[in-house]
């Protein structure tokens, strides 16, 4: 699998557990607003606010440090490739880039009567 499919990847799995985890957080904080609201159980909701508050902080920190982690390790596998794409050593037949056959068809113009070629082949 390529490098920016991974990297694509990484990030989907990041934002869907962002998704999660903002999602659980509405119901939670729903929940200790209702709670606290209550007269009854009024610190129970506190709890749970504060509780919820510290379990999705970090998870979201454990979340973002692990897609760096991942990123950086692409980020140095892409900067190799494209030091290996770009070494002129590396590539076969003398070690540079064909030159391109352009010459043949330096004439672009197709309908004036000094066309070197046309599309009839004429």
């Amino acid at each position: 699998m390529g490098n920016l499919i991974q990297c694509a990847l990484a990030g989907s799995v990041f934002y869907l557990a962002v998704a999660t985890i903002a999602a659980k957080l509405i119901v939670a904080a729903s929940a200790a607003v209702a709670a606290i609201s209550s007269a009854v159980f009024s610190e129970i909701g506190g709890v749970i606010f504060v509780e919820e508050g510290t379990v999705n902080i970090t998870a979201l920190s454990v979340a973002a440090g692990v897609l760096a982690t991942f990123l950086s390790s692409q980020a140095v596998a892409m900067v190799m490739m494209h030091s290996d794409a770009t070494d002129p050593t590396s590539f076969p037949g003398g070690g540079h880039w064909p030159a391109a056959n352009t010459a043949r068809y330096n004439d672009a113009t197709i309908n004036d009567t000094d066309a070197d070629w046309n599309l009839k082949g004429e």
